[in-house]
């Protein structure tokens, strides 16, 4: 009866809580929130109206356009932040309006939830319930990781009402429940901008209804299925503005939404989470609270609920009541969830993985896709299973507060301030190195006027390339950004990323290769125009490594006059581009390249001195449309047959990581774990990813033989060889033909594992010696497969019609101030190097085109594989001065870098520098020595600019091949291990290549103990050289076409991202039409008949293209390797005149689907109020009676 009486009093104790919630994580002001993926739309004011189109959104775009999934998420961003910030609330306080929405709401969903499926007789125990889904781990987990402030988590708040009204429709159809339904359905249709949580709950619901079933709860009859029928396409109705527009992408979109575009395997595993991280509600917990912060008691109390389900459902003798069934209908569909969660993790993970087979299944790869129903399926079976006893019990409510606490940063505050995927233990936003929190520097402002006022600016491109994880976010140190750039939001034209790029999927990064090319960057500022750029933003606050590597090219780039700088503070820097490199986003190319092969042949093409900026490049997969006759040159893939470089950088790359031993080899679950293996290697069809999968075996085989000290053991010595031999067996089976740079790259990867295996794993002489003849087995084997006939520098190609063929070399290759840094000659072969076809003697300079040679013309027939052999004099040796230099004097040195004497051991090391260290670049070293006794070293020291600061010394007790060493800014790298040799002198040589972020290099030798305590050692003739990497390019020249092709005259105003309207005019032949956005088959031509560029009504600009004929969509194609061009007949002009709509397809789809939408809720809220009124209007009448 305490109770009863102060019921309304009690029950405002949840909400209260929340309030203290909210009132505790308030936001330091001047801050916005941006981290991974997500960044808080600031400028919302500005840029809002940007949601309401399909294409080119740039709230979360890139700059070159793309396919948008942000509209039905328009209502979330009108309540949340639009209506907020035109009330006056800052960035700040707007998150914070957001948090506490996202709490109340929960809370009152759920709240309203069990008051449908439970009844509402125990509202106090339902508040404080409530309580737990609006505060749990899972919420914490989306408050402090990337989601919480976005719209990807929303559909979390509606969904418990969601399915509260989908059973009860089910249950008793009834037209109200259905209105209901479908208002709430279009409500979360703003958790569908990642279409992932629209599968999601499909799947839920299905699987909901089939458990339905199964209790008994709903029966198959004709009034079910009609039911369900019904309820089936009004859904579809109602979510038909998001629905439609998606639908067209089916062929080119929605296939890398549902299965992605990457290595899904890989992806599961990354994604998948253990048992104990579905039960405490967060992926990866040891990243989060409470394991991250040491809060053991609150492992329990995150267990509480599930501890509590478990004991209440096993307490159950019968299971005869709605509640009950309801309950475990709802458990049945979390068990299926669970096992999606949990994916490649045991128990039965391979079973798991079997899910992710089924269609439309991979849309929930990652982990939030499912996790958001978690808390949802444990509650409302929790609730459904509380005995009767406990439900009016003042000691259990008490217990409910108590559990809800777990979440305890939710009540003690510091949400993002202290609390953050971000941030290690004891580190907080304004300590940590980056924070979800940022404050966007002042400096930035200054230059939004500039730029938004410049009628001359159409699209800017973000410089340098500069990921520190992933291309699709930034990484600006400065003031602690890590995550997708919020000022782009300040500028109102489109900003082009500047680490990820529209030719990733072609292998193939502009900026990136801007960093690390060592070639004049015009070709840079010749790629821009196809990108409609006009600007540059050039941004001082990445690490200054990136800087480096690209800031003197920008130098270079203003001092040709290519670039014009008109803005600089501390921060960033603008460029305007010179308008001679500058294209607008619609033109008419008057030449055309045709490019076979590789994309990222681009900035050689771009060097050449005929490149023109009115043209336009095709891919060779994608001329089909062009008339051939129209085409200037045609290049071809050349395949460069180099020696197997070591890679410095890639040595050290984050693909290595040490594997992790689960099991003893002497126990079962290893024996079984072998199987697993052998059998995931031959269900594995792919060669490649099988070569992949054996590395990964080969590699757990190197690191058991380490850890559990089995050299002694044949049996798992001879796994390990076995598994080399396996991998050099599957390598060999690669047909010659096949043997690409993914092959060669797999042959470096192998190289540099077993390399590894030594380094890491060879801390027992008789380890080392097998890990040794495993790598001089493999090298053996490298250089069986290498050609015979390739003494110095080949390449490979085949031409596809028989015609004369310009050859052209990089003239790097010809340095005169270098003595005899010279071409001595190239040979032609063909026939598989049985047919000489021409010996160029190269000693002088030839006909230059820009950065290249041109070595001639030469007839080749089609099909036959064509060799060229190049033949380099001599390059000059690299190794300062006369004397080496002593380890301990490397102190004093004016490089800066700090290096202690003991690091080599007890023999002090010698050095010498290296001479116009570059990075990027091949180099070799080479020596004769002579070893009496104990073991010598080679090592090269780079000194990388912008990486770690970490002092780290190691204790090395015995040198590995390859070590890496952090010193300040130095990475220490073995090249190679000597060993003893007992017939005399020997020579060794090694090619390699600099990192991409290096400006010096050093070499050392060091010796270490022998028997008679010091190494005896002979070295001469030691010499580290550069090795010329020149670049060939291949190309015909059509001779057909001597002119340039006539170009009309092309006027265009822009209606919004999705529409255009040209006035074409001087029209005298076919001609081709490039538009810069990415390539869509849904951007048609529309032609029309009357003044097109005046203005018509709102209605007319909706639906103008309806019954209008398409224009050349049979010769649409990609242009410029990633945008939209058509060749457009002179038929479909008028007296040298035409008039065209440019339009993109699903925008027209969205305005059709936002009228189907918005009907259907209109209808069914309509009804309901009518519904309600006529029941008040009869009550009132029943009470007059």
């Amino acid at each position: 009866m305490g109770l009863k009486r102060y019921q309304k009093l009690l029950i405002l104790i949840p909400v209260l809580l929340l309030a203290w919630v909210t009132l505790v994580n308030t936001f330091p002001e001047g801050y916005i929130y941006t981290s991974g993926d997500f960044a808080q739309p600031v400028n919302i004011k500005n840029i809002f109206h940007h949601i309401y189109y399909t294409w080119n959104n740039r709230i979360g775009a890139g700059g070159e356009g793309g396919f948008f999934s942000w509209y039905p998420t328009l209502p979330y961003y009108l309540f949340l932040y639009l209506l907020p910030s035109m009330a006056g609330l800052t960035d700040s306080q707007i998150l914070s309006f957001v948090f506490s929405m996202f709490l109340f709401l929960s809370y009152v969903s759920f709240f309203w939830m069990l008051r449908i499926l439970f009844g509402k007789d125990k509202p106090l125990l339902q508040s404080f319930f409530s309580l737990l889904y609006a505060l749990n781990l899972t919420t914490l987990y989306f408050f402090t990781y990337t989601w919480g402030f976005s719209h990807q988590v929303f559909l979390y708040i509606p969904l418990p009402l969601l399915i509260a009204y989908f059973y009860k429709y089910l249950r008793s159809p009834n037209l109200k429940s259905l209105a209901v339904y479908l208002i709430l359905l279009g409500v979360s249709m703003v958790g569908f901008g990642n279409s992932a949580f629209f599968f999601a709950l499909v799947i839920f619901m299905g699987l909901f209804t089939l458990a339905l079933l199964l209790t008994g709860l709903v029966k198959v009859t004709k009034k079910f299925i009609a039911s369900l029928l019904a309820l089936g396409i009004t859904s579809l109705l109602v979510i038909c503005v998001w629905l439609m527009p998606t639908l067209v992408f089916v062929n080119e979109g929605i296939t890398s939404l549902v299965s992605g575009v990457f290595d899904l395997k890989s992806w599961l595993d990354s994604q998948s989470a253990d048992l104990l991280s579905i039960y405490m509600g967060m992926q990866r917990y040891p990243d989060f609270f409470p394991v991250k912060y040491g809060f053991k008691i609150w492992y329990v109390v995150g267990f509480l609920p599930i501890a509590m389900l478990l004991i209440f459902l096993t307490s159950q003798r019968k299971i005869k009541d709605e509640s009950h069934k309801l309950s475990i209908s709802i458990l049945l569909v979390g068990v299926i969830f669970m096992l999606l969660l949990k994916k490649s993790q045991p128990p039965f993970g391979d079973l798991s993985m079997l899910l992710f087979k089924i269609p439309f299944i991979p849309a929930l790869r990652s982990y939030e896709k499912v996790a958001i129903f978690m808390p949802f399926v444990f509650l409302t079976s929790l609730y459904g299973f509380i005995p009767e006893r406990l439900k009016n019990s003042a000691i259990f409510l008490i217990f409910i507060l108590f559990i809800s606490t777990a979440p305890l940063p939710f009540y003690i505050g510091g949400i993002q301030k202290v609390y953050s995927i971000n941030f290690a233990k004891k580190e907080d936003y304004l300590t940590a190195d980056f924070s979800g929190l940022v404050k966007v520097p002042d400096a930035y402002k200054d230059v939004y006027d500039i730029v938004n006022s410049d009628p001359t600016v159409t699209k800017l491109q973000a410089l340098p390339h500069s990921p520190l994880n992933t291309i699709a976010w930034v990484n600006y140190p400065k003031w602690k950004l890590i995550g997708v750039n919020p000022t782009e939001n300040y500028f109102n034209r489109p900003t082009i990323a500047q680490n990820s790029s529209m030719y990733v999927l072609e292998d193939f990064n502009p900026t990136q290769s801007l960093n690390t090319l060592n070639i004049p960057p015009i070709w840079y500022v010749r790629m821009l125009p196809y990108f409609n750029v006009s600007d540059i933003i050039y941004h001082f606050d990445v690490e200054d490594g990136f800087i480096v590597q690209s800031g003197s090219k920008m130098e270079e780039l203003e001092r040709q006059n290519l670039i014009h700088s008109y803005f600089e503070n501390d921060f960033i820097k603008m460029y305007k581009i010179d308008s001679a490199h500058t294209l607008p986003v619609f033109y008419a190319p008057e030449r055309t390249k045709v490019i076979n092969g590789k994309i990222a042949a681009l900035p050689y093409i771009f060097s050449l001195d005929d490149y023109s900026v009115n043209q336009q490049f095709v891919l060779g997969k994608s001329a089909g449309v062009l008339n051939e006759t129209d085409i200037d040159y045609i290049y071809y893939p050349v395949e460069e047959i180099s020696p197997m470089d070591l890679s410095i950088e890639g040595f050290w790359s984050t693909d290595w990581k040490s594997p992790a031993a689960d099991y003893n080899p002497y126990t079962i679950q290893y024996r079984l774990r072998v199987i697993k293996e052998e059998l995931s290697l031959a269900k594995e069809k792919n060669p490649i990813r099988k070569i992949q999968l054996k590395l990964i075996h080969l590699n757990k085989r190197a690191y058991e033989l380490s850890k559990y000290n089995l050299i002694d053991s044949h049996e798992s010595v001879a796994a390990y060889t076995s598994s080399l031999d396996e991998t050099i067996e599957m390598l060999s089976g690669i047909p010659t033909e096949a043997r690409g740079r993914m092959y060669k790259g797999l042959v470096t990867t192998t190289q540099s594992y077993l390399l590894r295996h030594y380094s890491e794993y060879g801390t027992d002489p008789k380890l080392r010696e097998l890990f040794a003849n495993s790598l001089k087995k493999f090298q053996e084997w490298a250089s069986e497969i290498s050609d015979k006939n390739c003494s110095d520098f080949c390449y490979r190609f085949t031409v596809n019609k028989p015609d004369k063929y310009d050859i052209l070399i990089d003239n790097k290759s010809f340095d005169k101030n270098v003595p005899n840094h010279t071409i001595d000659k190239l040979t032609v072969v063909t026939n598989n190097g049985n047919e000489v076809v021409r010996t160029v003697e190269l000693n002088s300079l030839g006909q230059v085109n820009g950065n290249f040679i041109q070595i001639g013309s030469f007839e080749f027939e089609p099909g036959t594989p064509v060799r060229l052999n190049i033949k380099f004099h001599e390059t000059p040796n690299l190794l300062i001065g006369e004397e080496w230099l002593e380890y301990k004097t490397f102190e004093e040195d004016t490089s800066g870098i700090k290096l202690r004497p003991q690091l080599f051991g007890a023999q002090p090391s010698k050095y010498k520098r290296i001479d116009s260290w570059i990075s990027n670049t091949r180099y070799a070293v080479s020596f004769d020595y002579k070893l009496n006794s104990g073991k010598a070293a080679i090592a090269l020291v780079e000194d990388i600019v912008g990486k770690s600061k970490e002092k780290k010394i190691l204790d090395i007790e015995q040198i590995p091949t390859v070590r890496k060493i952090l010193f300040d800014a130095v990475i220490d790298r073995d090249v190679s291990v000597i060993s003893p040799n007992n017939d005399g002198w020997s020579t060794y040589k090694k090619t390699f290549t600099s990192s991409e972020d290096t400006v010096n290099g050093y070499l050392f030798i060091y010796g270490f103990s022998g028997k008679n305590n010091f190494s005896d050692i002979e070295i001469k003739n030691i010499k580290v050289q550069k090795v010329p990497d020149p670049k060939i390019i291949i190309r015909k020249f059509n001779a057909s076409n001597q002119a340039k092709i006539h170009t009309p005259k092309i006027e265009f105003i822009s209606i919004n991202p999705t529409k255009y309207k040209l006035n074409i005019t001087d029209i005298q032949s076919p001609f081709y039409l490039v538009f810069s956005e990415s390539f869509s088959k849904e951007w048609q031509l529309y032609r029309h008949e009357e003044n097109i560029l005046s203005k018509t009504s709102i209605l007319g600009e909706l639906f103008e293209t309806v019954g209008l004929d398409k224009v050349a969509s049979d010769k649409h194609y990609i242009a410029n390797g990633f945008s939209n061009g058509w060749l457009i007949s002179d038929e479909y002009a008028k007296d040298g005149k035409l008039e065209l709509i440019v339009e993109f397809n699903a925008q027209r789809l969205f305005y059709i689907g936002i009228v189907i939408s918005t009907a259907i809720i209109g209808l069914s809220a309509l009804y309901l109020i009518w519904v309600t009124v006529f029941n008040k209007l009869r009550k009132n009448n029943a009470d007059k009676n």
